[in-house]
């Protein structure tokens, strides 16, 4: 597999539903953000390359969790991935989201680097976005 090389002005983001994914990124989507309330794709040239998917919080909450994260594999590697975890916070915070919840480990270095705080039980990743 070839890899491909982008800066972040080669592709957009764009809301989305789970028909629009590849079958690599809607099997992600089925097995772990289906029913999520937010669904956003980067596309390059046309074709979704990558895609997140957040829930947001219920009634009287204020923190929303991002369900799913996944670029495709000849696209890692060019900070996708920050970008639309990045996106996925502007996201919450103008819908009012207080803080984003990650329960993946699998991003662990990412998250970390993000300043994403590690919690252990439940376990995952916490971003505040209000400062205490």
């Amino acid at each position: 597999m070839t890899r491909v090389n982008l800066s972040l002005r080669d592709y957009q983001v764009f809301r989305a539903v789970g028909d629009d994914l590849p079958e690599t990124l809607a099997t992600a989507y089925r097995a772990h953000a289906q029913g999520s309330d937010i669904l956003r794709v980067a596309k390059h040239n046309g074709a979704v390359i990558a895609a997140y998917a957040m829930t947001a919080p219920e009634s009287g909450e204020t923190e929303f969790t991002l369900q799913m994260l996944n670029v495709l594999p000849p696209y890692r590697g060019n900070g996708i991935g920050r970008w639309l975890v990045g996106h996925a916070i502007g996201v919450a915070e103008t819908k009012g989201g207080q803080s984003l919840w990650v329960p993946m480990a699998d991003h662990s270095a990412l998250l970390e680097g993000m300043r994403f705080t590690r919690q252990v039980s439940p376990s995952g990743y916490r971003f505040p976005m209000i400062m205490e």
